[in-house]
């Protein structure tokens, strides 16, 4: 491509940015910017993106409210680079002293993400110029990618409570040499899982998949308040999924639940975590499952 198509291709981009009434390109700081008026709406948003993908521009932006363990917030890289997926971005993040693989996120995602830092006057503009190098980070596991497309929809979607269609549930010990099993509540049933594969499975491409019996009314009855009782810190805080190194003792809480635009997994190794550090609401809901394990299990 000569000179003159790459300036032309550039203006058309830009003209097709502005002619959305909501946008405007311009220069700050010797960087380009695309600024963005308070009251965008989500349909909006999602037309400016579809002009981002059609030609290929990576954004960035800060995103305050993200947990992270250094600085408050983390700056958030969006490329087309690496990304295999319809209807969604490569992503890489980070803040100081710390940065992130790169994550398959959703369309649907990143535009609830832009709209809700810029109706809490979070920011006003997206960066369209030197964005990360994407080639220097690994592709993140699929489970990495789920629980990150979840945490970003926690933080984002104003959500008070979770209301999940399934609750999968259970304990599981590098001490203990006897079986385990891991459960799924749903509204009306329980199933038992007996195989004991949580632990080696997890590591696979395909990961934990629940393959379970169906369990008798009784002990259905014994767990049936667990699924409206899921704390809403899972979903709104950052923690870690399956994939674990499970190269030490582990002492693992397992959970995992979803709703219609959302799939997260939880492990919480109360050899990695003080357990004393989580939330109230956190650790009761523990020794309720613990407790309720024990039960089934009589």
């Amino acid at each position: 491509m000569g000179l003159f198509d790459f300036l032309k291709t550039a203006k058309t981009f830009e003209t097709e940015i502005e002619q959305l009434k909501d946008f405007t390109i311009v220069n700050r700081q010797n960087s380009k910017v695309i600024e963005i008026k308070k009251e965008t709406t989500f349909e909006n948003i999602v037309e400016l993106l579809l002009i981002l993908k059609k030609n290929n521009i990576a954004f960035s932006f800060f995103d305050s409210y993200y947990p992270s363990p250094s600085d408050p917030g983390a700056y958030f890289d969006y490329s087309q680079e690496k990304n295999e997926t319809d209807n969604a971005w490569s992503m890489t993040l980070g803040n100081h002293g710390w940065t992130g693989g790169i994550y398959t996120i959703t369309e649907n995602n990143i535009i609830r993400q832009i709209h809700n830092l810029i109706k809490n006057n979070q920011i006003d503009i997206i960066r369209i110029d030197n964005v990360k190098i994407f080639s220097h980070y690994d592709k993140e596991n699929a489970d990495n990618n789920k629980n990150q497309n979840a945490l970003i929809f926690g933080i984002h979607s104003g959500k008070d409570r979770i209301k999940s269609n399934y609750l999968i549930f259970g304990i599981f010990s590098s001490d203990n040499y006897y079986p385990y099993s891991i459960y799924k509540l749903t509204s009306n049933q329980l199933f038992e899982d007996k195989r004991g594969t949580w632990h080696s499975d997890r590591h696979t491409k395909t990961g934990y998949v629940f393959q379970g019996e169906l369990l008798p009314e009784t002990k259905f009855q014994i767990t049936k308040e667990l699924l409206n009782e899921i704390p809403i810190e899972f979903l709104t805080k950052k923690w870690r999924g399956f994939y674990t190194t499970g190269n030490k003792n582990e002492d693992q809480l397992i959970l995992e639940f979803e709703e219609n635009e959302y799939h997260k997994t939880i492990s919480i190794d109360s050899y990695e975590l003080n357990t004393d550090d989580l939330s109230t609401e956190i650790k009761n809901f523990r020794r309720k499952i613990e407790s309720i394990t024990i039960k089934l299990n009589e």
